[in-house]
Formats: structure tokens, C-alpha cells, sequence
């Protein structure tokens, strides 16, 4: 699994715990979206599938967040930065985040 698949995954699991469940008031939603896996295949492109999407989509209270997660090394591709700049120029926020200790900040921040 690659680092940046490790991060990520760590971070989906603590929100999870943390907000997702049924008791959790209020409660907010993190999801994947997996466009690497399909970009290739035509007929999700019809379906809407977007090159340069974040890798997840973080719901809040009034608020969306969209997470991409990069290796300490990692950098956006071009249609990274595209996506980015269309999301922060509509208004919701877009964050890399690199570790889960900055994915928590993140969060805390957001939340508070």
C-alpha cells in the first residue's frame, strides 16, 4: 500500500470513530472518491467521474471539505491544482494533508 493510501486510510478510520457513528451529535460523513481506480474507463467519465477530484470529501455542519493526501514529498498534478482552485474559488475550503496528526488539526480547527 502506498504512503499515501496509509495516511489516508488512518485518517478516514479516526474521523470515523470520532464523528460518523449513529450516537455521535452531530454527526458528519467522510467519503472516497476513487477516480484513479476508473478514470480509464469511459463509461464512468459519462457517469461524471473528474480528473483531479480530491481523494475524499468531508461533511461538516454547513461546511465541506475536500482532503487530498500526499506523501511528505508529494505534489498536485495539474488537474489537482485545477480542482483546487475551482472548489476554494466557489467558497468550501481544500487542504493536502501529509500526515494524521495535520489531518486532526484540520479537523479540530474546522470544528471548533
Amino acid at each position: 500500500m502506498r504512503i499515501e493510501n496509509k495516511i489516508q486510510a488512518s485518517c478516514v478510520e479516526w474521523f470515523k470513530n470520532q464523528f460518523c457513528l449513529k450516537h455521535h451529535k452531530p454527526r458528519y460523513e467522510i467519503f472516497s472518491v476513487p477516480n484513479e481506480a476508473t478514470y480509464s474507463n469511459n463509461n464512468f467519465k459519462a457517469l461524471g467521474i473528474r480528473d483531479g477530484v480530491s481523494d475524499t470529501v468531508v461533511v461538516l455542519n454547513k461546511e465541506v471539505l475536500f482532503i487530498e493526501f500526499k506523501d511528505p514529498k508529494g505534489s498536485q498534478s495539474e488537474e489537482q491544482e485545477d480542482f483546487e482552485k475551482l472548489v476554494t474559488d466557489l467558497g468550501h475550503s481544500y487542504y493536502i494533508v501529509r500526515s494524521i496528526e495535520q489531518f486532526k488539526e484540520v479537523i479540530y480547527d474546522r470544528i471548533n
